[in-house]
């Protein structure tokens, strides 16, 4: 049976440039128990991609990731990576790189810190 309807093309989430702004695209192999992670995938006969939002709970031994929401009430569910018709891409937070400048204002802080007292807790007016 020939599959010549899939897409083989780069796929590329532009409908969800916003919700994936800080994130980067990593290999579905880097995610482990308890990593955070946006995930999009090709929607069930319809056009286009769906993007959410995803928390590793184990990693089986073929590679499928069993993720669940943040404080969610349902069960939990399994996502195969390498589901040729879902086409997953996986995405990460991007890690903060210290530079020891408020990320608002650019005033000198302290490590740990990214953002300066001042912008944190602005005046009450």
């Amino acid at each position: 049976m020939e599959h010549s309807n899939i897409k083989t093309d780069p796929i590329i989430d532009f409908e969800h440039h916003e919700k994936l702004q800080d994130y980067e695209l990593i290999e579905p192999e880097k995610l482990k128990a308890g990593s955070h992670f946006r995930y999009s995938k090709n929607k069930y006969k319809e056009e286009g991609r769906s993007c959410n939002y995803a928390i590793v709970k184990k990693v089986l031994e073929d590679g499928t990731l069993v993720v669940n929401g943040y404080k969610s009430k349902f069960q939990d569910w399994k996502i195969k990576p390498s589901c040729r018709y879902k086409q997953y891409l996986f995405y990460k937070k991007k890690e903060l790189e210290y530079t020891g400048e408020c990320l608002k204002c650019g005033n000198d802080v302290d490590e740990p810190y990214f953002i300066c007292y001042t912008c944190k807790f602005p005046e009450q007016e």
